[in-house]
Parts: structure tokens; sequence; C-alpha cells
């Protein structure tokens, strides 16, 4: 597992609680120890702690990275393969992206999937983010939550789901069916493109059903982050609805 600075409160503190979570150092300023001392102590991480002034977090991070005051020096996870994650999660919706580039719309994802009820997220093994420092800031500690599923052939991962009885939900925007107007299926499988680009010409093609965001005429798209969370939302609804 590679090296990774984790900082920001939300995200520190939930990597800390994260037992497959290997931390080798916790840099943390006098005020903020005193705040989260209670935490901190529930964690048993306590013997990595070293109190440290702003400056000294800064130095390392840059001054644009808002550290909130602790900077944890981190390993990575190892996320699960496809066939560990289908065994965890045998009834649980799935969001598969097809392609994405910025890691901190990955992390706002990621954020909205743990909001949304998404048990993990299925992602290309190539040209897509790793873990990173500001992919883990933009989830706010839900990356230690949803784990990352990295595949080889996205539209076989389709195939292997559809065996398990899930059904697989694209979404377009050239759609004229609204996600508001399908089914109530058991276990769905979420499917969104890439910003600018779609969902690709292969994978669109094992979708079961195509669906658009409702939305004014006047807006083109949307961010690939606000989409997703939008469209998680409306499938979390009609899941939940009484």
């Amino acid at each position: 597992m590679k090296s990774i600075w984790i900082y920001g409160k939300h995200s520190a503190l939930a990597a800390m609680f994260n037992n497959k979570r290997c931390i080798e150092d916790i840099f943390i300023t006098k005020k903020c120890y005193d705040e989260l001392q209670d935490k901190i102590l529930k964690s048993n991480r306590q013997s990595k702690i070293k109190i440290v002034d702003n400056a000294y977090i800064k130095k390392i991070i840059g001054e644009e990275n808002a550290a909130q005051g602790i900077l944890l020096n981190a390993r990575t996870i190892e996320q699960p393969t496809f066939d560990q994650a289908m065994r965890k999660f045998a009834n649980g919706n799935t969001l598969i992206i097809d392609g994405i580039e910025d890691p901190r719309n990955l992390g706002s994802i990621i954020r909205s999937a743990a909001a949304f009820n998404i048990k993990f997220i299925i992602l290309p093994k190539y040209n897509t983010p790793e873990e990173s420092s500001y992919m883990l800031k933009s989830a706010a500690g839900y990356f230690e939550k949803i784990p990352l599923v990295y595949v080889s052939n996205i539209a076989r991962s389709m195939e292997l789901l559809k065996q398990q009885d899930y059904w697989i939900v694209g979404l377009d925007s050239n759609s004229e069916k609204s996600l508001t107007e399908i089914p109530d299926f058991a276990k769905i499988a979420l499917l969104v493109g890439a910003e600018g680009k779609g969902i690709r010409h292969g994978t669109f093609k094992g979708c079961d059903v195509i669906a658009k965001i409702q939305m004014e005429q006047s807006v083109e798209s949307l961010n690939i982050s606000n989409a997703a969370a939008i469209a998680m939302y409306e499938l979390y609804k009609l899941q939940t609805r009484t």
C-alpha cells in the first residue's frame, strides 16, 4: 500500500476509526487535540500523536489545503475485488461510473453514495483516479465507508450483476423516461457516464433501462458529481417510499 496524507477533521477521524487503515503518524495542533481528545482516545491511536503547530502542517500539505489542525501520515486501503464485493453486499445497490478523471468529483460522489445507501462503487481499472488526499478530503470521511471496486471490463461486470438479479439503470439526458418513472426494482446498479462524454456505446447497450434527471431544458448538463447525487437520491426515494 502507498503512503498518503489525510487531512481535515472528518476525514482524519474516520480514518482513525477504520481498523483496516494503517496510520504511521498523527500530526495535530494542541487546539485541535483538546477539541478531539475524547474521540482520539476511543480510536486507540493515541500512541501515534505528535503535537505540532499549524505552520508545520501547512509546510507539508501547502497553504491552499485546509487541514483544520490535523494531518495523518497513513497508508492507502486495499480495495475489494468484484467477487468480494458481490459476496459482502449481495442485496445492496451499486453505482457504476463509466469514466471519471477528477479525484474531487469522485470524492463528492462517494459522500453522496453513503447518503443514499449505495453499498459499493464500480470503476474502470484504467484512467481512473486512485485514492488520494484530495479524494478523501472531498469525501469528508465517507471514503472509509464505501468500497471502490476497480474492474478491467465495465460491460462484463454489468453482465455479472444481471446474473445476480440487478437491473442496470443508465443515466442519459436524451432519454424520454425520467428516473421518477422507472419501476421499483429490488436491486439497482446505476450507471453514469464520464463528464462531457456520457456512457460509452459498449456499456450503453448493456442497460436494462435508460432514464434522465427531470430538469429545466435551458440547462444543458450537470457536473458528474451533481448528476450522480441527484440520480442516487431519486432511486433511494423510489425504493424507500411507503
